[in-house]
């Protein structure tokens, strides 16, 4: 008879559940909330100095000015454009949520009777 099987198991399920309790005894005694991490909606910050913080960097962007002078100049009218045109590319589906394989003039609607010259009801 082998006993070594079963003992090993109890040993390993034992090990498991010590850990785990010695895991969720440090969390709770730690003092950390999972709550508050580099991710949470809360903040530590007043809303004061968040508005105050938004609204510095609403003015900063409102007083850049970009001078539109280098598009005067001779080197960038000098650029030459290399691109090719696009072939017409065939049109999706009229409803692109309908089941495939479902014509969209068959559907029943007041303005698909009329496209499709179904007298209406």
């Amino acid at each position: 008879m082998d006993t070594k099987g079963p003992n090993k198991r109890l040993t390993i399920l034992i090990g498991i559940l010590v850990i785990l309790a010695a895991f969720f005894v440090y969390r709770y005694y730690s003092g950390r909330d999972t709550a508050t991490g580099p991710l949470s909606a809360t903040s530590e910050q007043p809303a004061e100095a968040i508005d105050g913080g938004l609204l510095k960097t609403l003015l900063e962007l409102k007083s850049i000015s970009i001078d539109t002078e280098f598009f005067k100049d001779g080197w960038f009218t000098g650029l030459k454009d290399f691109s090719k045109p696009l072939p017409q590319q065939p049109v999706g589906r009229r409803n692109p949520f309908a089941p495939i394989g479902v014509d969209v003039s068959g559907a029943v609607g007041p303005e698909t009777r009329e496209s499709a010259g179904t007298p209406n009801r």
